[in-house]
Protein backbone atom coordinates (compact mmCIF):
# COMPACT_ATOMS: atom_id res chain seq x y z
CA UNK A 1 0.00 0.00 0.00
CA UNK A 2 2.86 2.38 0.70
CA UNK A 3 4.20 1.74 -2.78
CA UNK A 4 0.88 2.80 -4.31
CA UNK A 5 0.84 5.97 -2.22
CA UNK A 6 4.45 6.78 -3.13
CA UNK A 7 4.01 6.14 -6.85
CA UNK A 8 0.60 7.69 -7.37
CA UNK A 9 0.46 10.13 -4.46
CA UNK A 10 -2.97 8.68 -3.72
CA UNK A 11 -4.22 6.23 -1.15
CA UNK A 12 -5.38 2.91 -2.62
CA UNK A 13 -8.98 3.99 -1.97
CA UNK A 14 -8.45 7.32 -3.77
CA UNK A 15 -6.86 5.48 -6.69
CA UNK A 16 -9.82 3.11 -7.03
CA UNK A 17 -12.21 6.07 -6.84
CA UNK A 18 -10.29 7.83 -9.62
CA UNK A 19 -10.56 4.73 -11.83
CA UNK A 20 -14.30 4.49 -11.18
CA UNK A 21 -14.80 8.18 -11.99
CA UNK A 22 -12.75 7.85 -15.20
CA UNK A 23 -14.90 4.92 -16.31
CA UNK A 24 -18.04 6.91 -15.51
CA UNK A 25 -16.67 9.82 -17.56
CA UNK A 26 -16.13 7.53 -20.55
CA UNK A 27 -19.64 6.11 -20.24
CA UNK A 28 -21.19 9.57 -19.93
CA UNK A 29 -19.41 10.60 -23.12
CA UNK A 30 -19.98 7.50 -25.21
CA UNK A 31 -23.37 6.10 -24.19
CA UNK A 32 -26.88 7.31 -23.60
CA UNK A 33 -27.33 5.18 -20.48
CA UNK A 34 -29.01 6.87 -17.55
CA UNK A 35 -26.85 8.53 -14.91
CA UNK A 36 -28.26 6.28 -12.19
CA UNK A 37 -27.39 3.21 -14.24
CA UNK A 38 -23.85 4.48 -14.82
CA UNK A 39 -23.53 5.24 -11.11
CA UNK A 40 -24.46 1.72 -10.04
CA UNK A 41 -22.48 0.03 -12.83
CA UNK A 42 -19.31 1.88 -11.78
CA UNK A 43 -19.68 0.82 -8.16
CA UNK A 44 -21.52 3.68 -6.47
CA UNK A 45 -24.31 3.02 -4.01
CA UNK A 46 -26.78 5.37 -5.72
CA UNK A 47 -27.01 8.35 -8.05
CA UNK A 48 -26.88 10.90 -5.24
CA UNK A 49 -23.61 9.55 -3.83
CA UNK A 50 -22.19 9.27 -7.34
CA UNK A 51 -23.12 12.87 -8.16
CA UNK A 52 -21.43 14.19 -5.00
CA UNK A 53 -18.21 12.27 -5.65
CA UNK A 54 -18.23 13.06 -9.37
CA UNK A 55 -18.66 16.78 -8.73
CA UNK A 56 -15.88 16.77 -6.13
CA UNK A 57 -13.45 15.15 -8.60
CA UNK A 58 -14.46 16.86 -11.87
CA UNK A 59 -15.96 20.15 -10.72
CA UNK A 60 -19.26 19.51 -12.48
CA UNK A 61 -22.30 17.29 -12.18
CA UNK A 62 -22.56 14.16 -14.35
CA UNK A 63 -25.34 15.78 -16.39
CA UNK A 64 -23.30 18.94 -17.03
CA UNK A 65 -20.32 16.77 -17.94
CA UNK A 66 -22.41 14.78 -20.43
CA UNK A 67 -23.81 17.94 -21.99
CA UNK A 68 -20.34 19.42 -22.36
CA UNK A 69 -18.38 16.31 -23.41
CA UNK A 70 -21.04 13.85 -24.57
CA UNK A 71 -21.77 12.67 -28.10
CA UNK A 72 -23.14 16.09 -29.00
CA UNK A 73 -20.50 18.03 -27.05
CA UNK A 74 -17.90 19.90 -29.07
CA UNK A 75 -15.13 19.11 -26.58
CA UNK A 76 -15.74 15.34 -26.62
CA UNK A 77 -12.68 14.18 -28.57
CA UNK A 78 -10.27 16.31 -26.59
CA UNK A 79 -11.66 14.91 -23.32
CA UNK A 80 -11.55 11.32 -24.61
CA UNK A 81 -7.91 11.82 -25.56
CA UNK A 82 -7.16 13.24 -22.10
CA UNK A 83 -8.81 10.28 -20.38
CA UNK A 84 -6.99 7.77 -22.58
CA UNK A 85 -3.63 9.33 -21.81
CA UNK A 86 -4.45 9.59 -18.10
CA UNK A 87 -5.63 5.98 -18.00
CA UNK A 88 -2.37 4.72 -19.48
CA UNK A 89 -0.03 6.55 -17.11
Amino acid sequence: MRVIRQLLRLSPMEYVLSLRIQEAQRRLMTTDRGIGDIAVSTGFYDQSHFTKRFRKVTGMTPLAYRKHFGVEGENRQRELNRLNVKGRS
